[in-house]
């Protein structure tokens, strides 16, 4: 496994850990409407692959850069998304503003990365789930259960993370609340893990506003058939950012993921991450 995700940065490792699970799990030359694009890395990767990609986001960084990728973008909330917008980006990515726009059928796939949990309301990105797949389509959906975490997982996570930051290039990555508290500033090692329980909970519940997976999964389960369900490493993805953008960063991040993954098979930790493959129910 390392042999195969050798000399790639953390940005990198985790993109291709993602499209690992969209490739085998999807025809080949798909089409894929990757919601959320981000950093672009994982519609790079499966235009490279032979998938025809399309990207939405909200973020006009984030589709300027997909755009300059040569992806055909949308600057869009995916919720508003119909088939007619797909229809209008096509040309400009193919036969320019003059061509006839291609009769739009569905995509083959929808990928959701580590983005559904924004996506409220649920069910009106149901809505343009099933407006936009076609209908013997597929959704792959990569999250995370943040409602797992409890005691045993921060006693893990949250040294780490302090641990990490210490030696870390970037010392503002996105994710530095996880080490905002000190175990030297806790009365005890108790104290600290119910301190950080407490702060995991208050971002993503209060803060973030982030739904129970099994939520998700509830609504997701009125228009779609669950075909397989797995437990993956996630957390080790908060830490991208606190290594160095090399080689050796994203070495060290696969040994994350790898440790995560041993943690978790025995229980030491919660399995937080889930991918998941559904088909929409026929009617």
């Amino acid at each position: 496994m390392k042999s195969e995700k050798a000399n790639l940065t953390p940005v990198e490792f985790n993109a291709l850990s993602t499209c690992q699970f969209v490739t085998a799990n999807c025809p080949k030359k798909a089409s894929i409407l990757d919601v959320g694009v981000g950093n672009g890395q994982i519609a790079l990767n499966l235009t490279k692959q032979g998938m025809s990609v399309t990207a939405v986001d909200l973020d006009a960084k984030a589709i300027a850069h997909a755009r300059e990728a040569g992806i055909t973008s949308l600057e869009q909330d995916f919720k508003t998304l119909r088939r007619e917008d797909i229809e209008r980006a096509r040309p400009a990515a193919s036969g320019g503003k003059s061509a006839k726009p291609a009769k739009f059928e569905g995509f083959d796939v929808i990928l959701f990365s580590r983005v559904l949990h924004h996506l409220e309301p649920l069910r009106a990105t149901v809505d343009a789930t099933l407006e936009l797949l076609k209908p013997n389509g597929i959704i792959l959906v990569e999250d995370f259960c943040y409602e797992r975490v409890e005691k045993r997982t921060c006693a893990w996570l949250f040294p780490l993370a302090q641990m990490l930051l210490q030696n870390s290039p970037n010392k503002e990555p996105h994710f530095r609340w996880l080490a905002q508290r000190r175990i030297a500033d806790s009365v005890s090692i108790e104290e600290f893990v119910n301190e950080s329980l407490k702060l995991w909970q208050q971002h993503h519940e209060e803060k973030h506003h982030i739904a129970p997976f099994e939520h998700v999964k509830s609504v997701l389960s009125d228009h779609f058939e669950f075909v397989e369900e797995i437990r993956v490493p996630y957390l080790f993805r908060y830490f991208a950012e606190f290594l160095p953008d090399t080689a050796s960063g994203g070495e060290k991040l696969s040994d994350l993921a790898h440790w995560e993954a041993a943690l978790a098979e025995t229980g030491a930790i919660a399995p937080v991450g889930v991918r998941m493959i559904a088909r929409r129910l026929k009617k």
